[in-house]
């Protein structure tokens, strides 16, 4: 903070212990310069290159902060953070990568699981498997071809004739109509006359009706009484 068209308090003392700073009067804070000491959070998992010791995401250090020169893109410098291991405390160096939006280890660590980016697929390190994973491809394509061109040529077959076609679907639906209409009348029909409700009925079948031909229904006989005789019971 410059001393430019500020206010000074009366007991300001420059030569004075604490009471040169401008920035402590104004109450701010001084901006950071390379060699602070930051608190860093960890971005991702790495493992110690001194100790093999993983380090997960999330865990705080205080770290030195130092820009790198002269790696700016668009104005955004790079920074280079400084920071010990909590077991061996060997340093480690990891540095913002502001093109790419993400930060690399310099030295002293190494990521603990590769990057997306960085897998590299074994169709590209094999010529052999690249092609025939493209001739199985090409071959898939060509079958679903020929089964688009069935169902195409189905279809053509089927409705070719919409008129036609229409004709044979409404005259089905005018069969199936009046059937379920003589059905629903027969099952009103045998309804109103036993007591049974429509919904208990089920569909008539030609074995019903064998069944019932040779089924020969016997007169209820009333049951009787064993008649009793009156005895006295002094002899």
């Amino acid at each position: 903070m410059q001393g430019f068209n500020r206010y000074y308090p009366p007991d300001y003392d420059p030569a004075g212990p604490g009471k040169g700073n401008l920035n402590r009067i104004a109450g701010r804070r001084a901006p950071l310069r390379d060699g602070s000491t930051v608190r860093f959070a960890m971005p991702y998992g790495v493992v110690c290159g001194g100790c093999d010791r993983s380090i997960g995401r999330g865990t705080r250090f205080n770290a030195i902060k130092n820009k790198v020169a002269p790696a700016n893109t668009l104005t955004v410098p790079a920074v280079e953070f400084l920071l010990k291991c909590p077991a061996c405390a060997a340093e480690i160096r990891i540095k913002t990568n502001p093109e790419q939006a993400r930060y690399d280890v310099v030295s002293g660590a190494r990521e603990q699981y590769p990057r997306a980016s960085e897998v590299v697929d074994e169709e590209d390190e094999h010529p052999l498997a690249k092609l025939e994973a493209q001739t199985s491809k090409l071959a898939q394509v060509q079958r679903e071809h020929e089964s688009l061109a069935r169902l195409t040529e189905a279809c053509d077959r089927l409705w070719g004739d919409q008129y036609a076609s229409s004709q044979a679907l409404r005259r089905n639906m005018r069969v199936a109509r009046e059937a379920a209409r003589q059905e629903r009348l027969q099952r009103e029909k045998l309804g109103r006359s036993s007591g049974i409700h429509m919904e208990e009925l089920l569909p008539a079948h030609p074995a019903d009706h064998r069944a019932a031909s040779v089924a020969d229904f016997q007169p209820v006989r009333k049951h009787r009484k064993p008649s009793h005789t009156k005895r006295s019971i002094f002899r």
